[in-house]
């Protein structure tokens, strides 16, 4: 009968005794990057603030390449609605929409009665998307140059941990 392995201790291969799993010495994490040059810090700090910037712009966004050709496509089709004018674009069949606007149309009925009003929410989220690149764009380019332009160690970290992002 074989007996129950202890989860303290586990059995060798070699020898089949039990010994003791060692386990690490609890520490204090500390500053992991202690001892790091003024150009590692540099490029650390440059890596995680195009990350960060990554990071604000996907909170307000969907992740994947497919969405963002998806995305393109509405976009493209509300410019063409709008390019038409409202009494045109209104004035369309589903199957004239479904033909020519193949992205918009699933969201006719759903998301706004007609081709126009969906048209106009896909330019109102992209205007309101944009302009949050622009500033997230506006603090990412800053806060870069002063990292750049940091001297010390310490002040390249204190550039970074000030940031502060739009939401």
């Amino acid at each position: 009968m074989k007996s129950p392995q202890n989860p303290i201790t586990r059995r060798t291969r070699l020898y089949g005794a039990e010994r003791p799993i060692a386990k690490p010495a609890p520490t204090e994490v500390g500053d992991i990057f202690a001892g790091e040059t003024l150009d590692q810090a540099r490029a650390r700090l440059l890596a995680a603030l195009d990350s960060d910037a990554e990071s604000v712009r996907l909170k307000h966004m969907t992740p994947g390449v497919g969405m963002a050709k998806v995305h393109e496509q509405k976009l493209a089709e509300a410019n063409a609605v709008v390019a038409m004018g409202s009494a045109a674009g209104g004035g369309l069949d589903l199957g004239a929409i479904q033909a020519q606007f193949p992205m918009l149309s699933v969201s006719v009925g759903v998301e706004a009665p007609t081709l126009w009003a969906v048209a106009a929410i896909v330019l109102d989220r992209h205007a309101r998307f944009i302009d949050l690149c622009r500033r997230v764009e506006e603090v990412r380019i800053a806060a870069k140059a002063a990292v750049r332009a940091a001297t010390t160690v310490a002040t390249a970290r204190q550039v970074y941990a000030s940031v502060a992002w739009p939401d």
